[in-house]
């Protein structure tokens, strides 16, 4: 009892020390930010799309483990057991349940997403989309295919950008990117 009385002790204190970090930054006079190129833009897009293919890889792989069955032969009793988590730090722990949360947070965005042809005409394949994209990421080769993805190369490269760009607006407007 009085190793976890400590450890949150020790939590408490390393938050007011960061608070106190963030108050200080505060206080300082920011300069005034450069004009933005087309450069700053491109790097920013580079910047954003390299950190929607990481989620999506991490996604895919955290899916992966969700098993929506109990294991065969698990005793009602302990079916929603967590394994002990002593050996990681109380930092990794909360990496850990961090990850999980934003992780959930992802999947219920794509989940969320449209999958059926839009009344104009072009096809609104999204979640398909981002499944295909995700898988492939993870494999790190472009293999998987879907058959709800239009059969032209171009009009499936329209559909892809389309559906990070709604992920990607969706995961900001959530707080997730």
């Amino acid at each position: 009892m009085e190793f976890a009385a400590s450890m949150i002790d020790a939590w408490r204190a390393r938050r007011a020390h960061l608070r106190a970090q963030r108050i200080r930054a505060s206080a300082q006079p920011r300069p005034k930010p450069a004009p933005i190129s087309v450069l700053d833009l491109d790097e920013e897009f580079d910047e954003c799309a390299a950190a929607l293919d990481d989620l999506l890889k991490r996604w895919h792989r955290w899916q992966m483990g969700f098993s929506p069955v109990p294991v065969c032969g698990a005793d009602p009793m302990f079916r929603n057991v967590k394994a002990s988590r002593t050996f990681d730090t109380t930092s990794d722990a909360f990496d850990a349940e961090l990850n999980g949360r934003l992780m959930e947070a992802v999947d219920f965005q794509v989940s969320e997403m449209p999958d059926e042809p839009n009344p104009g005409g072009r096809n609104g394949a999204y979640r398909s989309a981002i499944y295909c994209l995700a898988k492939n990421l993870a494999l790190g080769a472009s293999v998987w295919d879907s058959p709800r993805l239009p059969k032209d190369q171009m009009e499936r490269a329209i559909v892809v950008l389309e559906a990070r760009n709604i992920l990607t607006r969706r995961l900001l407007a959530a707080g997730g990117m």
